[in-house]
C-alpha cells in the first residue's frame, strides 16, 4: 500500500499527464506497456558495445584470410544498415505513442460581466481579490509504465479521480481541486480504495457569499473564477466525473435561512447548468461534520486509515472555535460507545468501518467561553476578575439584551493564575453526572440492544458520563490512549507565542498541561504588571500580553477545559499543528476524502474518462 502522500521527486514538477491515453485504456490505440519512451542513445548503447579484441589474421592463409575479410566487411555494412534501419525507424513515435502524448488542458474561459444590482454589490470581476496557492507539494506527473509501479494488483490499473471543494466562508471563498491516484479493478472498473494524494491546486476570492444576501445570481456568478480554474485543472475527459461540493461555514447563517437558502439554490442551478462537473452538495455545513472530517483529514496524513493504517490507532482531534468546541476520537479495543446516543457515528473508509465518538459543545468556544466567565464576575456585586490584568476593563454584554446600557464593565484584579483558575472551574465545565442524559427512552434503548441505565436517578440519566454539562461522553483517558490533536484556538493561543519544543509549522508541536500552566500564570502575573514575571516571558508573549487584554482569561479557561472537562492528566503529551506533511489539516481534505472513497464504495469512480454520475 503506498503512502497517502506521493512524495516530490524533483522541485520542478512535470506537467499533468493524461491518465486515460497513457495507460493505453482511453481512446488510443496504444498499450500500456509501450517502450516509446526510451532514447535513442539508451536503447543503442547497450545493444552495439565497443569491441577491443585484436586481430590475428596474419596467421591465417591468404585465401582463408581474404574470405574473412570479406565476411567482416559484409558484417560491418550489415550493421551500419541496422544502425540507419534503427535510427529511422525505432525513434519515430508510432502512432500509439502519439496517442499517450498529455493532452492539452481547456483554457479558462473569459470571465462573463458581473450584472449591475440594485444594491451594488463588490465586483467579482477585475476588482475580486483573486489569490492563487498552486501548492504543487506533490509529483503532479505520475509516470506508471504499469500498475506494479504504483502497486496495483495484476488486475488493476492505476487511475486518477479528480475532486473539487468549495469552502465557502464568511470572508470568502476558496476552492481546493485534489487530485487522486488509485487502483482500479479492469474487469469492474471498482476502485480499490487506496487513494493516494497527487497534486492540489487552491484558489481564493473576496468577498464572500455573504456579501449578496438580496442578489443570489450574483453570489452564484462570484465563484465563476475560482471554477473556471478548475476547468483549466481537469483534463476535459474527467469533468463529468469529477464531482464538486460547496460547503458554506457560519458566515452564511448570519444573513438568515431565506436568504442564505435562495443563495445556495442559485450556486447549484449554476454549478448544474453553467459547468460541466458532477455536482453532489451544496449546503451549509454542520459543526459535527466540520470536526468529522478534519478527524479524517490528520489520520489520513498520518495513514492512519484503511487497510494500510489497521495496526495503527487513530488520532483523536479537539477544535476549539469561537462559538464552539468540538472532539472527535475511535476509543481503543475494547471499549464500547452507547448504541443509543448521538454522539455515536459509524462511517466507512478504505474497506475499514470506524466507530468514533463526536460531539460539539456550543457555548464552549473561546469567544462564547470568555463570554460566559466575564458574565459571571458581571453577575457578582462588584464585577470583579482575576483573570483580568490589574484595573483592565472589559465589556459584557446582558444575554438577550443588544443595547449599550446593557453591557456591564469588568474590572481585572492582581490576585493571578490561581485565582483565576478556580473562577473558571466554579463557572464552567460542570461535571455533575446528575445532569447526563441518554436522550433516549426506555424502549429507544431496548431497540438499540442496551440497559436503560438510570444509576437510581430519574429516568433517562445515566452513570457514564464524562462530558460535561450532561453530555455523554466515555472517560478520556481510559478509553482513548493515541495522539491527541488539538487546532485552532489551541494553535493560536499556545504555540503561536513560540514556547513549545517542535519544529513549527509542517510537523507541528507538542505540549502538556505543564506547559499551559506555566504559561499562563506568567501571563496572569504579567498582565498584573509583576515586573519580576515579565523578566522570565519573551518579547513575543510579552507583546500578546499587551495585545490582548484577554489572553490570561483565555489560557485559564483552555487549561479547564482539558484538566476539568476532558479531565486530561498533567503529562499527558497533545500535538498541535496547521500542517501535517505540508498538508492543512482542515475540514477541505476529509470532506473530499469522504466523498470520493463514498463515490468508490458504490462503484461510481471511473477510469479513462467513463463513469457513472451520482443519481
Amino acid at each position: 500500500m503506498p503512502s497517502p502522500i506521493r512524495q516530490r521527486k524533483n522541485s520542478n514538477p512535470s506537467p499533468a499527464i493524461n491518465m486515460a491515453s497513457f495507460l493505453g485504456i482511453g481512446g488510443g490505440a496504444g498499450s500500456a506497456g509501450s517502450t516509446s519512451g526510451l532514447s535513442s542513445g539508451s536503447a543503442f548503447g547497450s545493444v552495439l558495445p565497443h569491441s577491443h579484441s585484436h586481430s590475428h589474421s596474419h596467421s591465417l592463409r591468404p585465401n582463408a584470410a581474404s574470405f574473412l575479410r570479406r565476411i567482416g566487411l559484409y558484417v560491418c555494412v550489415a550493421g551500419v544498415l541496422a544502425l540507419c534501419y534503427a535510427a529511422v525507424f525505432l525513434t519515430t513515435p508510432s502512432s500509439s505513442s502519439q496517442s499517450k502524448q498529455p493532452q492539452p488542458q481547456p483554457q479558462p474561459q473569459p470571465q462573463p460581466q458581473q450584472p449591475k444590482s440594485n444594491n451594488n454589490p463588490p465586483s467579482t470581476n477585475a476588482n475580486a481579490n483573486l489569490s492563487t496557492a498552486n501548492n504543487n507539494f506533490f509529483n503532479s506527473h505520475i509516470a506508471l509504465a504499469d500498475a506494479q509501479a504504483f502497486g496495483c494488483p495484476s488486475d488493476a490499473q492505476p487511475a486518477s479521480q479528480y475532486a473539487l471543494m468549495i469552502d465557502a466562508g464568511s470572508t470568502g471563498s476558496r476552492i481546493h481541486v485534489y487530485k487522486f491516484s488509485h487502483c482500479v479493478n479492469v474487469a469492474t472498473g471498482k476502485s480499490l480504495g487506496n487513494l493516494v494524494l497527487d497534486d492540489e491546486l487552491f484558489e481564493q476570492l473576496k468577498p464572500g457569499l455573504s456579501s449578496y444576501p438580496d442578489n443570489p445570481q450574483a453570489a452564484a456568478k462570484s465563484l465563476d473564477l475560482l471554477l473556471e480554474k478548475a476547468k483549466a485543472r481537469v483534463p476535459v475527459e474527467l469533468w463529468a466525473c469529477t464531482p464538486v461540493a460547496l460547503k458554506a461555514t457560519a458566515g452564511l447563517r448570519l444573513i438568515g435561512p431565506e436568504k442564505s437558502t435562495a443563495i445556495l439554490t442559485a450556486i447549484e442551478a449554476r454549478l448544474k447548468t453553467a459547468y460541466p462537473f458532477n455536482v453532489v452538495q451544496v449546503d451549509v455545513m454542520d459543526g459535527k461534520d466540520e470536526a468529522l472530517f478534519a478527524w479524517i483529514t490528520v489520520n489520513y496524513l498520518r495513514n492512519t486509515l484503511g487497510t494500510s493504517g489497521a495496526s495503527a490507532s487513530t488520532a483523536a482531534i479537539m477544535d476549539l472555535g469561537g462559538g464552539s468546541t468540538q472532539i472527535v476520537f475511535e476509543p481503543k479495543s475494547g471499549v464500547s460507545l452507547r448504541k443509543d446516543v448521538e454522539q455515536r457515528v459509524e462511517l466507512s473508509f478504505g474497506g475499514r468501518d470506524y466507530i468514533v465518538y463526536q460531539h460539539s459543545y456550543l457555548g464552549y468556544g473561546l469567544m462564547e467561553g470568555r463570554r460566559k466567565v466575564l458574565q459571571a464576575a458581571a453577575d457578582k456585586l462588584d464585577a470583579r476578575l482575576s483573570c483580568l490584568g490589574d484595573g483592565a476593563l472589559m465589556d459584557v454584554k446582558k444575554p438577550g439584551d443588544s443595547a449599550a446600557a446593557g453591557k456591564i464593565e469588568v474590572v481585572g484584579t492582581d490576585e493571578g493564575f490561581d485565582i483565576c483558575e478556580k473562577f473558571v472551574s466554579a463557572n464552567l465545565f460542570d461535571k455533575d453526572k446528575a445532569l447526563c442524559k441518554a436522550n433516549n427512552s426506555p424502549a429507544a434503548a431496548a431497540a438499540a440492544g442496551h440497559d436503560y441505565e438510570n444509576n437510581g436517578g430519574a429516568a433517562g440519566h445515566v452513570d457514564s458520563c464524562s462530558g460535561w454539562d450532561g453530555v455523554y461522553m466515555p472517560n478520556l483517558p481510559a478509553s482513548f490512549d493515541g495522539d491527541i490533536y488539538a487546532f485552532s484556538y489551541f494553535y493560536d493561543r499556545i504555540a503561536d507565542l513560540g514556547v513549545l519544543s517542535g519544529s513549527g509549522d509542517d510537523e507541528g508541536y507538542e505540549f502538556t498541561l505543564v506547559d499551559v500552566e506555566k504559561l499562563a500564570v506568567g501571563v496572569c502575573k504579567a498582565v498584573d504588571g509583576n515586573v519580576e514575571a515579565k523578566k522570565t516571558l519573551s518579547e513575543r508573549v510579552l507583546k500578546a500580553v499587551d495585545n490582548e487584554p484577554g489572553l490570561c482569561l483565555d489560557l485559564s479557561f483552555i487549561y479547564h477545559m482539558l484538566s476539568t472537562g476532558y479531565e486530561l492528566s498533567h503529562t499527558r503529551v497533545l500535538k498541535t499543528a496547521k500542517k501535517i506533511k505540508g498538508v492543512e489539516t482542515g475540514w477541505c481534505l476529509g470532506a473530499a476524502i469522504h466523498l470520493v472513497d463514498s463515490m468508490m464504495n458504490e462503484g461510481n469512480a471511473g477510469i479513462a474518462g467513463v463513469c457513472k454520475k451520482l443519481q
